[in-house]
C-alpha cells in the first residue's frame, strides 16, 4: 500500500466543518463564559494566547493525515502547517507535543511511522523547536500525525503600521493548490514528480522569514491559509481589522504544475470544499462562483498554506522590496474596500 493511501482523506479535510465548530463554540461559551479566551468564537486566533505572570504564550494544535507521497515528507509538512499558526501570530515557537494515530495492522515502531516521525523531528529541529513528549493512539482508520506547539510572542515593535483601510492591498505569499495536488497524488503514483512543486514552493517552505519582515514594518495582524481555505480565512483577518475586502479571482497565485489541470478546468476538490463554500456564502457572493474554475483555489482546504495580509499602500513599494531583498515572493491578490467588516467581493 502507498503512503498516501494511509488515510481516506490526506491533509486538514476530515476537519470539522466551520459551521458547526461556529456553533460547538457558541454552545459552549455560553455554558462557561469565564473558561474561553475572549472573542475565541466570533475571531478563530491563529493560535490561542495566555500569560503565566509576566511571561505571554501562544499556543497551536493541529492534526493531518497523509497527503504526499513519501512519509519522511509528510513529517516535514505536518510540522510546517502548524508552525504557521505560531508565525502568523508574530510568535517564535519553542516546543512541541506530538500527537500520532496509528492504524490497525501497522506498529508504531514500523518504518513507515519512524521515517514520517524522523522528517517531523528533522523540521522541528530546523525551525529551534524542542520536542517534549506526546500522544500515541493505536488501532485507528487512518495514520494520522499532529503537535501541539507553544511559543512567545517576538517583542513587539515600535513602529505601528496605520490600521488597514480602503484602497490597501491584500497579499497571499504562497500560491494555491496544496489539496489539489493531494487529491491528484491519491489517483495515480506517476503524477509523484510531475507536482513536486507543490513541496519544494510551498508545503516544505516555513512562513517565518515573512512573518518577519511583517513585524519588522509594523504590521501586526495576518493569517495563514489552512483548512477553511483563503475565502474563510481572509474573512476572519478582515472582521478583527474591521474592514471589508475585494478578491480578484484571476490573479489567484497557482503552483505552476497544475495549471494545466486549471486550463482543462479538472481542478479537483477535497470532501471539504463544499462545507467552506457554504460557509463562504454568509459574507460573499460564492454562490456565484460555485461552477467557476478557480472556485477550488478560493474554498478548498490548504494545508502548510502562505501568508494573507492586507499592507498600507504607502507601505507596499519598501516591502516588496524587503521581500526580494530576501528571496521572498508575495501575490497581490485584492485590496480593501467600503463595507461591513469582513465581507469579501469576489470578482
Amino acid at each position: 500500500m502507498r503512503f498516501i493511501d494511509l488515510a481516506t482523506d490526506g491533509g486538514c479535510s476530515k476537519k470539522a466543518p466551520a459551521i458547526d465548530l461556529e456553533n460547538l463554540l457558541d454552545d459552549l461559551v455560553g455554558r462557561a463564559p469565564t473558561a474561553f479566551m475572549p472573542d475565541l468564537n466570533v475571531a478563530f486566533p491563529d493560535s490561542g494566547r495566555y500569560s503565566v505572570g509576566d511571561t505571554e504564550l501562544l499556543a497551536t494544535v493541529d492534526v493531518l493525515f497523509p497527503m504526499v507521497p513519501d512519509p519522511q515528507d509528510f513529517g516535514r509538512v505536518v510540522v510546517n502547517h502548524v508552525l504557521g499558526d505560531i508565525y502568523a501570530s508574530f510568535g517564535t515557537p519553542k516546543f512541541a507535543l506530538a500527537h500520532l494515530g496509528v492504524p490497525y495492522g501497522m506498529d508504531a515502531s514500523s518504518d513507515v511511522v519512524t521515517r514520517m516521525m524522523a522528517g517531523a523531528l528533522a523540521e522541528l529541529s530546523d525551525a529551534g523547536v524542542t520536542l517534549v513528549g506526546g500522544h500515541t493512539l493505536a488501532k485507528q482508520t487512518d495514520l494520522s500525525l499532529g503537535f501541539s506547539v507553544v511559543g512567545t510572542p517576538v517583542p513587539k515593535n515600535q513602529t505601528r503600521a496605520r490600521a488597514p483601510r480602503p484602497g490597501d492591498p491584500m497579499f497571499l505569499t504562497k500560491p494555491l493548490g496544496s489539496s489539489v495536488a493531494s487529491i491528484l497524488w491519491k489517483t495515480s503514483a506517476a503524477k509523484d514528480d510531475e507536482l513536486r512543486d507543490v513541496l519544494t514552493e510551498g508545503v516544505l517552505k516555513r512562513s517565518a522569514a515573512h512573518a518577519d519582515v511583517l513585524h519588522q514594518i509594523g504590521i501586526e495582524q495576518c493569517t495563514d491559509v489552512t483548512g477553511f481555505g483563503l475565502v474563510n480565512h481572509a474573512h476572519r483577518l478582515l472582521l478583527r481589522q474591521g474592514v471589508a475586502a475585494q478578491i480578484a479571482v484571476a490573479d489567484l497565485p497557482i503552483y505552476s504544475s497544475l495549471g494545466p489541470y486549471l486550463d482543462r478546468g479538472e481542478l479537483p476538490t477535497t470532501s471539504l470544499y463544499f462545507d467552506n463554500l457554504s460557509f463562504a456564502e454568509k459574507f460573499s457572493n460564492a454562490a456565484a462562483l460555485r461552477s467557476h474554475p478557480r472556485a477550488p483555489l478560493l474554498f478548498d482546504a490548504q494545508v502548510a498554506g502562505g501568508l494573507v495580509f492586507v499592507l498600507p499602500v504607502e507601505n507596499r513599494s519598501t516591502t516588496l522590496q524587503l521581500f526580494e531583498q530576501m528571496g521572498l515572493t508575495a501575490q497581490m491578490i485584492g485590496h480593501c474596500i467600503e463595507g461591513p467588516a469582513g465581507k469579501i467581493l469576489l470578482a
